[in-house]
């Protein structure tokens, strides 16, 4: 798994891997008398793939205790592991903005009622200033309309608290936000920009060179027999030496430079791409 489309997973394996995880994921499967639904076959196939070390820790005491997995645990080992827990960020920006939507609509028809009844009044004490006959009468009615003044003064004050807050809890979750968005296209074992970045970067750049007659250049790294140190020393060592390298690249790169990891474990592939709008 190499990337996420919103919060989806995305695979680069080839179709030969594919096919071997399937032989080894159904019989696995099957033993543990396990639906083959989509959240399922995806949890098992991160399993057989070894590539989710953590999933496969947290599978195995489950299988442990001999007991049938059921729907909520596989439901949690998807969303934990599969998802990279962005759902569960989701879920709660979402819930944050429902209830900030909520709570300012509320105080502004609360403030929207207490201006239409002061509006009344207002009225109303522009009436009695007409019909005032003595100092005494219009001094009530002064009175009256500082009161509903202070009132008024007060409410907007409040509202203004109100749409403070939500404005600090807002923008709190476009932190949120970009924090998920930055998890959508970063490659979660080495840091690099993903596979999906690749795609959507390389087409911003065609695009750029095409309309504004900007240059650009791709340079492609590959490491060779990575899948000897995989078979050789285990995918743990193989993950040592794909961050290593990653973070040689990312020590290389200038800011106008783009390093993503565009292939999988199973090929071995990590493409550096570097991005220009223009050179000589």
């Amino acid at each position: 798994m190499t990337g996420f489309t919103s919060f989806l997973p995305s695979y680069d394996a080839s179709p030969e891997q594919n096919a071997q995880y399937l032989r080894q994921t159904l019989p696995l499967m099957m033993k543990n008398n396990i639906s083959a639904d989509p959240i399922n076959y995806a949890i098992w196939y991160e399993y057989v793939s070894g590539n989710n070390v953590q999933l496969k820790k947290d599978l195995d005491e489950l299988l442990s205790l001999n007991q049938q997995l059921t729907t909520e645990q596989s439901v949690e080992l998807y969303k934990k592991h599969v998802c990279n827990a962005s759902i569960e960020s989701f879920e709660k920006i979402n819930r944050e903005l429902q209830k900030i939507l909520n709570d300012t609509t509320q105080s502004v028809g609360l403030a929207s009622d207490k201006v239409s009844k002061a509006e009344a009044s207002f009225n109303h004490s522009a009436n009695e200033l007409e019909s005032a006959n003595s100092n005494d009468d219009i001094k009530s009615v002064l009175s009256q309309v500082l009161a509903e003044t202070k009132l008024l003064a007060e409410t907007s004050q409040v509202l203004k608290s109100k749409l403070d807050e939500a404005n600090e809890e807002m923008d709190q979750m476009r932190k949120e936000l970009t924090l998920v968005r930055e998890v959508a296209v970063t490659d979660a074992l080495t840091g690099l920009l993903n596979r999906r970045a690749f795609d959507d970067i390389l087409a911003e750049l065609l695009e750029k060179s095409s309309s504004e007659q900007g240059d650009f250049c791709l340079a492609i790294l590959d490491l060779d027999h990575f899948k000897k140190i995989n078979d050789t020393f285990g995918h743990l060592t193989g993950d040592k030496v794909l961050r290593y390298t990653a973070g040689i690249m990312k020590q290389k790169i200038s800011d106008n430079h783009f390093a993503a990891r565009y292939g999988g474990r199973g090929n071995g592939r990590h493409y550096a791409k570097y991005g220009f709008k223009r050179f000589s």
